[in-house]
């Protein structure tokens, strides 16, 4: 069953965005990838009796495996409140086929947040991120303040053999900004590290940040990164994002900087994605103004990787994966729905290029490009099991509040820019 493979129905003439008018706009700028199209998805994490899947996390190695995490939620599939593990699965042929669901972290009594996979390609060692609630929290968001007030921590599961084998956790605090941020780990995505420029070898890694007194959704939190430049032992409070900054995700843009695409919660949510820039490899961020029109998004993670062109000196493509919400002429449908993929190909400014993945409920997602220019897209989508045993997988929980169909399992799409481009 873990192999099982699906395929999506055909999209309908409005999936492509563009496409043509794209190549006339910038001739010469897309280019080959692996011959003709194609795309294909299968299921990496399933559900089981009493528990759901959520937040996925991506990462293709240095050395040709693709890692992938995800929370495992018991009893309910709410934000707090519940036991909540860490689950990895490993591939070794692309992301065709994946092994048996395994358990990275698991503590009783212990709401886990999963945080960001990262790889340290200089030592080909890999991180999983993640921090931790009791059960007992009231409520994630709400529970920040308290948090950076008397823990503040997250820890690293490090894997030396490509994701193979797993230590165990070990806590880290990262130091406090000079001007008073104190940080910790995102949720899932993936970290990177920067390959150019003077702070070549910096880790990189999406971070939920606080300061007293600041304002936001709930004061004092901010989205941001942390930074490492001992190639993951110690980690710094970097780059504060605007004021409604939420979960982030992170790409390195061709001068060795960093680009942020973030999310903002209600009351700062106007229906765009928001971004950012930052020309110090994650140390602070550059005031922007505008935001990408073109990424329309309901409140929701998103996924962001670069694409190599190959083009020495030049810009590679940026890919970016999220729910656009609804469909116009059936909006009743649901808002966490429509997976979309887009491509930049001038570092995140404008977008001009989307393509439908999934016209069903769909929510979080993470993108990974292979060496052979292969992208995956991670993300969260719905069963297509009979009522009968979804009734039964749901009647599994002993605390469901209601049904989720944008989040239960996570499946990976495999496909190749001609099909994106086509």
């Amino acid at each position: 069953m873990m192999h099982r493979r699906d395929f999506l129905r055909p999209l309908g003439a409005g999936a492509v965005v563009a496409a043509g008018k794209l190549r006339r706009l910038f001739p010469g700028t897309l280019p080959a990838g692996s011959g003709q199209p194609f795309f294909e998805k299968t299921t990496v994490f399933y559900p089981g009796k009493g528990f759901g899947v959520r937040l996925p996390g991506l990462l293709a190695t240095s050395r040709g495996f693709v890692v992938a995490v995800c929370q495992r939620r018991w009893d309910n599939m709410t934000d707090f409140g519940h036991d909540t593990d860490v689950l990895v699965q490993r591939s070794a042929d692309g992301g065709r086929t994946w092994g048996k669901q395994r358990v990275l972290f698991r503590e009783p009594g212990t709401f886990c947040l999963l945080g960001p996979l990262i790889e340290d390609r200089t030592s080909g060692t890999v991180f999983s991120a993640f921090w931790k609630l009791p059960v007992t929290a009231p409520h994630d968001l709400r529970y920040f303040p308290t948090y950076a007030r008397t823990d503040g921590r997250f820890w690293l599961a490090k894997s030396t053999d490509q994701g193979r084998t797993w230590s165990k956790p070990t806590p880290h605090k990262a130091r406090t900004s000079p001007d008073g941020w104190d940080g910790w780990t995102n949720n899932s995505v993936h970290g990177i590290q920067l390959s150019r420029g003077p702070r070549k070898g910096r880790l990189v890694i999406p971070g939920f940040l606080y300061k007293e007194g600041e304002e936001g959704q709930i004061p004092g939190v901010r989205g941001g990164v942390l930074y490492s430049d001992g190639h993951g032992s110690s980690w710094q409070v970097g780059g504060v994002l605007p004021v409604g900054s939420d979960e982030v995700t992170v790409v390195e843009t061709a001068d060795g900087g960093v680009y942020a695409n973030f999310r903002k919660n209600r009351p700062f949510h106007n229906e765009w994605r928001w971004h950012a820039w930052s020309r110090d490899g994650g140390e602070s961020f550059e005031p922007q103004e505008t935001q990408p029109n073109d990424l329309t998004t309901v409140i929701c993670h998103a996924g962001l990787t670069r694409y190599p062109t190959g083009k020495n000196g030049g810009k590679d493509i940026f890919l970016f994966s999220n729910p656009a919400g609804p469909d116009p002429s059936n909006p009743t449908k649901g808002q966490r729905q429509r997976l979309t993929v887009r491509a930049s190909y001038d570092e995140g400014r404008t977008w001009p290029l989307s393509k439908l993945l999934d016209d069903g409920p769909s929510a979080y997602s993470d993108l990974a490009v292979l060496e052979d220019k292969t992208i995956l897209c991670l993300h969260e989508d719905s069963l297509d099991w009979p009522e009968s045993k979804l009734a039964e997988w749901y009647g599994s929980f002993s605390r469901l509040d209601h049904r989720r169909r944008w989040c239960e399992r996570i499946s990976i799409a495999r496909f190749n820019l001609e099909w994106l481009n086509g």
